[in-house]
């Protein structure tokens, strides 16, 4: 006869609880959650995610299509760059300039612009010497307006214009082209009526 262990012995593992479970589901607790449903939230989620990126993107797409196509259609002229100096009692003060010299150019002008670098400027060329008159219509930035005779020398100086304004700004001699920097670089550079203007243009050198 085989001795008996005193180790006590084991208890059956109970089985658990399956009554009232609904199918699917993992544990006999109150309000669980179907198998692989968690799976499924996530992939929901993810795919609305993906969605809105999509939405997204097409919307920059389309953004940026229509700006070109605004920009292609709106007829805004493009200008030609080149430096002119004026040699000022005090110096001689040097610009990055664009050229306006076909009458769409002309008639554009520094319309619409929302800034302009301190030492930037456009120069408005003409054939001959006249009184040349300029308003600041569509025109969001004050300026300088500086009116240059034959010979390279400014004839007049018109400081700080009206942003949109529509009243006429006139040479105060014939003059053959203009120059139009920022507001107040007249009288922050010291440029004055008698300065002479360097540029190829105006047949007075680089």
């Amino acid at each position: 006869m085989a001795r008996l262990s005193k180790r006590p012995l084991k208890k059956p593992l109970k089985k658990p609880k399956t009554e009232g479970l609904r199918p699917g589901c993992i544990w006999p607790l109150s309000g669980c959650v179907p198998r692989y449903n968690h799976v499924l939230m996530d992939f929901r989620i993810h795919r609305h995610f993906l969605t809105v990126l999509v939405f997204v993107a097409l919307a920059f797409a389309i953004g940026a299509m229509m700006g070109r196509a605004v920009a292609q259609g709106s007829g805004l002229q493009a200008f030609s760059k080149s430096t002119l100096e004026i040699e000022a009692q005090d110096g001689k003060h040097r610009f990055k300039v664009e050229i306006a010299q076909s009458p769409r150019q002309q008639a554009q002008g520094l319309m619409f612009r929302r800034r302009l670098a301190a030492d930037a400027g456009m120069l408005f060329l003409y054939g001959q010497p006249q009184i040349i008159k300029m308003w600041m219509k569509n025109t969001f930035i004050p300026l300088d307006m500086i009116f240059i005779g034959a010979n390279g020398r400014i004839v007049s100086i018109v400081e700080r214009t009206i942003p949109q304004s529509l009243e006429t700004v006139s040479s105060a001699k014939p003059a053959n082209a203009i120059l139009e920097v920022n507001g107040g670089t007249v009288s922050r550079l010291g440029i004055r009526a008698g300065d002479r203007v360097h540029h190829p243009a105006l047949g007075t050198g680089g």
